[in-house]
């Protein structure tokens, strides 16, 4: 053997040089085929487990590793890293890592041409990864490759120690690699998250990378024709929910510069829910991304742009728990032509678009349903962990005090107005069909609803530095029917605005709930409507803000829920222009025009109105023992103490207070069709009436000092007796003006029966009313005159009311009322506004009473002022002992007569009356007269007249005496008195002396005379009779109107007189 080694061997050396050469080369490329396609798969497959068993701290296992020596081809086949052995209980168990098959070809020439290494393809096929956070609080985050890190760290520590320093890797150059085609296919990664219960699978992620050179250059200036499609890559990658992202351009390592194109569809938000869902009670059953753009970045010149972009967020659908209904919708959210550009701080938005939005939202007193919904219940250990975060923050931001010098402060400064601030620019933004349906619970127990829908939103360009105007236009629906548009530019620099508003059917009865809890009334129906224009000056000139416009409320239908009657309507009331001037503090109104009002006042039985009680008292809870707070009388009370503390404030205070107060210019007010109602439930029967066809207008209407508001108001009561309301006010004064005529004609008084019968004690039967009532007010002093008519009053029967007054009143009509039916009275009232006590109603029903009662208490007054004449008519007097009147009483009585015919309901009661003592006298006088008449055959009328001093001094009369008299005394008698005055009076002559006995016989016989105990009686009769018959005869009175009382038995005795007494049927 050894020989024939030897042999061939002397037989080899001795062949041609080539042909050993040959042989050389042909051995060791028979070695390196051998060693490269057999020995070295080997190897690996052997001990390249091994060694990342050892570095991994896990079990790894290759199936097959394959090198063709010739092509330089390698693969590996079924690569595969075991999972952590802790985690065995958890989906991630099994492989960690691992492949399908990894394939590399080196292009062996081409490396050698181009001074690189160079692979024609790179592929890897199938590659899979399961990544698990295993830890149960996302503060401590556990990863089911934490093991894996630490084995390695601790396998690569010592070789870290000695690695020397390195250079600059932005000087430091590339390794020279080029790799024409790289692929990564159907890979797939698994995520899970423990601590959320979360796991998202990505089944399909691809990847591919072509003619990637580490040294190619992207710069079109300065590359070449085979560097034009250099390190070109793509990208895609599929979730479970079929999103898909796919990400394609090129790329250049050194200096780092990129240009891609991402593409981002429908990417499903709901399945990436799962990550926050335990933390929030809203459920997201729909959402949908979609993105693209091209993202270009250049090192170099540190620039990073975005272009051609676009995001969209479409069919948007959150649900509360065990809820089919969503409680937000959105249709679509889209940003169009996306731009960004870092060197210029700008980013652009060419339009935001968006459509359907729905949003129901329910709100009480303990909040909103979308913050319950939408507010994430984090656990107690991630708020700590926030907590403290915040606190270190907040502690690192706190600059060191003393340690700031003022040059420091200067460059920061410097620096700070160096670097510009990112600017958002939106060009445009379109939203349309928004709608937001609003459940609230606040302002009573029940659920209100409000629905705004239809919103749409357009405007120009928005930026996010506020520079420049905000072009807009806003419009939406409320409750249906309402329509609200607004319009106009914005500028927030400069704080200034321009707004055209318009508002259209917005119905009243949506604001119900909100007043149900303070005002007992329901507004059936009604609507409003307004539309103008906002003027808001810039702060850098006068900040002033202006307000031009018009309102329209119409089919306003309010009802009293007490009496479930309406309260106060009206068809249309058109303010059809007013001016708001916010620096001159004025508001003018041009006209105000109601059409069809009507108007509800009830007094009810109590005598309170229906307006008091319509308001609803309200609960104080500030108090401690939870008083109630009455809004309704005691509230009035406390307002008019209020009124009267201010008022003697003002009066203390020479300046005005109102001197900031707004201005007011209403130029007029008019009224159209209308009417009110009145109705008093006190009274029994109750009493309603109504001015109705009320027409008229107030004009001129102002708060300026000295101008004055004409009045002109005219209507129907009852809807046939005309009233009418003329003359001046100014009622929006401090202290108000009032200059007005009140007039009513012909207002039928069967309808203020009710009033009558419980105030007058009597009903009406007939009779009308007219009243001219004049009322002045200046300075808080009212002077008011009223002229009142009352024609053809006929009274009832007594309504026997508790209430009714103690005044005749049946006289005090008799006694105003005159020949033709008519009461004419005039009555001034005064009163002091100031006073507390003041009342408008209270003075003009004092000054009634006074008018009556003095009516009532000095009739003959009033009759004498008919007929001018003394105020003594209700006394005749009499001469002592006479029945016959005076000349001058007949005067009297033909006066009282005059005052008769123009009072035709008064009756005269005529009583007699005697001086005792007089009379007495006068009547045994005229009894004497009568016997010595017949004594001396005269007639009674011829000594009538006749005296004791008047007696003659002879004659048939004088012997008719003496013998009278000696027949009752005898002639001693006589004669023993005339011895007696001859004996008194010597001097006297004999003709005085018998003159004096003369006389002294008469008044002896006067006195012997005996009055029946009827006489006096019958004398008081007679003159009662004797008036009686003078006004019935000369007087032309109807004797049914004159009545004599018993002045026979009851007369009194203290004067010769007939008292004359008044009455009425």
């Amino acid at each position: 053997m050894k020989q024939t080694l030897q042999s061939f061997k002397q037989a080899f050396l001795q062949r041609p040089k080539y042909q050993r050469v040959a042989v050389y080369l042909l051995v060791s490329y028979a070695l390196y085929c051998l060693i490269l396609g057999i020995v070295t798969p080997a190897l690996l497959k052997q001990q390249l487990p091994k060694q990342l068993s050892e570095i991994t701290g896990r079990d790894v296992s290759i199936t097959e590793i394959k090198i063709n020596p010739f092509t330089l081809e390698s693969t590996i086949t079924d690569f595969a890293i075991a999972a952590d052995a802790s985690a065995a209980d958890t989906s991630t168990s099994g492989d960690f890592v691992l492949f399908k098959q990894f394939y590399a070809n080196v292009s062996f020439w081409q490396s050698i041409t181009e001074f690189a290494v160079v692979f024609d393809k790179i592929s890897l096929d199938a590659p899979q990864a399961k990544i698990a956070q295993l830890s149960e609080e996302l503060t401590s985050p556990q990863f089911n490759f934490d093991d894996i890190i630490t084995q390695a760290s601790a396998y690569f520590a010592p070789e870290q120690k000695q690695q020397p320093t390195t250079t600059d890797d932005h000087a430091q150059a590339l390794f020279p690699l080029q790799i024409k085609q790289l692929n990564i296919t159907a890979a797939a990664l698994s995520i899970e998250d423990k601590a959320t219960a979360s796991k998202i699978n990505y089944p399909n992620i691809n990847l591919a990378i072509y003619d990637f050179d580490t040294r190619a250059n992207l710069n079109s200036e300065q590359r070449d024709q085979s560097q034009i499609q250099a390190n070109q890559f793509s990208f895609s990658l599929i979730d479970d929910a079929s999103s898909q992202l796919s990400i394609s351009g090129g790329v250049q390592l050194k200096p780092l510069k990129l240009h891609s194109r991402i593409n981002l569809t429908q990417f499903d938000l709901s399945y990436y829910y799962q990550f926050i869902d335990q933390w929030l009670e809203a459920d997201l059953r729909s959402a949908f991304i979609g993105l693209s753009g091209s993202v270009n970045f250049d090192q170099e010149s540190d620039v990073l742009a975005l272009s051609n972009g676009q995001l969209s967020l479409d069919d948007v659908r959150f649900h509360a728990p065990n809820s089919e209904q969503a409680f937000i919708e959105l249709g679509s959210f889209a940003l169009a032509d996306i731009s960004f550009d870092s060197l210029a701080q700008q980013l652009t938005i060419t339009k935001l678009k968006s459509d359907n939005l729905k949003v129901d939202a329910n709100i009480s007193a303990d909040g909103s349903d979308l913050q319950r919904l939408l507010t994430p219940e984090l656990p107690a250990y991630l708020i700590q962990t926030s907590q403290t975060q915040e606190q270190a923050k907040d502690q690192a931001q706190t600059p060191p005090q003393d340690q700031s010098k003022p040059e420091a402060q200067a460059g920061n400064q410097v620096d700070a107005a160096d670097t510009s601030e990112l600017v958002a620019v939106i060009n445009g933004i379109e939203i349309s069909n928004y709608q937001l349906n609003i459940i609230e619970s606040i302002a009573n127990q029940t659920a209100n609803q409000w629905q705004i829908g239809e919103l749409a939103l357009t405007t120009g360009e928005v930026r996010s530095d506020l520079a420049g105007e905000l072009e807009y236009k806003l419009q939406f629906t409320i409750q249906q029917d309402g329509q609200l548009s607004l319009e106009g530019k914005l500028d927030i620099q400069q704080q200034a605005a321009q707004i055209a508003y318009q508002m259209q059917d917005f119905p009243l009865s949506a604001l119900q709930p909100y007043v149900s809890p303070f005002i007992n009334v329901s507004i059936n129906n009604g609507y409003i409507g307004t539309a103008g224009n906002v003027s808001i000056e810039p702060q850098t000139q006068d900040g002033n803000i202006t307000v031009q416009g018009s309102v329209n409320a119409y089919q306003l239908d309010i009802e009293d829920n007490l009496l479930q009657t309406p309260l106060i309507a009206w068809q249309d009331m058109k303010l059809n222009q007013f001016d708001f001037n916010l620096k001159q503090n004025k508001l003018a109104i041009d006209q105000i025009d109601f059409h069809q009002m009507f108007s509800r006042i009830v007094i009810d039985e109590d005598g309170t109105n229906n307006i008091g009680h319509l308001i609803i008292e309200q609960t104080d809870n500030s108090g401690e023992d939870g008083e109630t707070t009455n809004t309704g009388k005691d509230t009035q009370t406390n307002i008019e103490a209020q009124n009267l503390a201010q008022k003697q404030s003002q009066s203390q205070n020479n300046e005005p207070s109102d001197a900031n107060s707004l201005a007011i210019d209403v130029n007029a007010i008019n009224i159209h069709d209308s009417s009110a109602f009145f109705a008093d439930d006190s009274l029994t029967p109750q009493f309603a009436s109504g001015i109705e066809m009320l027409n008229g207008s107030i004009k001129k209407l102002s708060t300026t000092p000295e101008t004055r508001a004409s009045v002109d108001l005219q209507g129907k009561i009852d809807r046939y007796a005309p009233m009418s309301l003329k003359g001046e006010v100014n009622p929006l004064l401090a202290e108000p003006y009032v200059d007005l005529n009140l007039q009513f004609n012909k207002v039928e008084l069967t309808s203020v029966n009710p009033y009558s019968g419980t105030y007058a004690g009597y009903y009406i039967d007939r009779g009308q009313l007219s009243i001219n009532l004049n009322y002045q007010l200046q300075d808080n002093a009212l002077k008011g005159s009223n002229h009142v008519v009352i024609d053809q009053l006929e009274l009832g029967k007594p309504s026997n009311s508790s209430l009714a007054t103690s005044l005749p009143i049946s006289l005090a009509i008799a006694l105003l009322q005159d020949r033709n039916g008519v009461i004419d009275l005039g009555v001034d009232v005064e009163g002091d506004l100031d006073s507390p006590s003041f009342s408008f109603g209270g003075i003009i029903l004092k000054a009634m009473t006074n008018v009556i009662t003095k009516a009532v208490t000095a009739p003959f007054s009033l009759l004498a002022g008919l007929v001018a004449e003394d105020d003594d008519m209700e006394n005749v007097q009499f001469e002592f002992g006479s029945a016959n009147i005076t000349e001058d009483d007949k005067s009297k009585l033909d006066s009282l007569a005059k005052a008769l015919v123009d009072r035709p309901l008064l009756k005269l009661n005529l009583k007699g009356a005697v001086e005792a003592v007089s009379d007495s006298q006068s009547l045994k006088e005229d009894a004497f007269k009568q016997t010595l008449s017949k004594r001396a055959a005269l007639n009674y009328a011829d000594i009538m007249d006749l005296s004791a001093s008047g007696l003659p001094e002879s004659g048939t009369v004088i012997d008719s005496l003496i013998a009278l008299y000696d027949e009752q005394f005898g002639i001693e008698q006589r004669q023993t008195a005339l011895a007696a005055i001859e004996n008194d009076l010597p001097g006297l002559s004999p003709q005085a002396q018998q003159t004096r006995l003369h006389i002294s016989l008469y008044n002896q016989l006067v006195n012997t005379i005996e009055l029946d105990e009827n006489d006096l009686g019958e004398l008081a009769h007679a003159r009662a009779t004797a008036v009686k018959t003078y006004l019935v005869e000369q007087g032309k009175i109807d004797p049914s109107r004159i009545f004599l009382l018993e002045s026979r038995v009851n007369y009194a005795q203290d004067e010769a007189k007939v008292v004359i007494g008044l009455d009425a049927d």
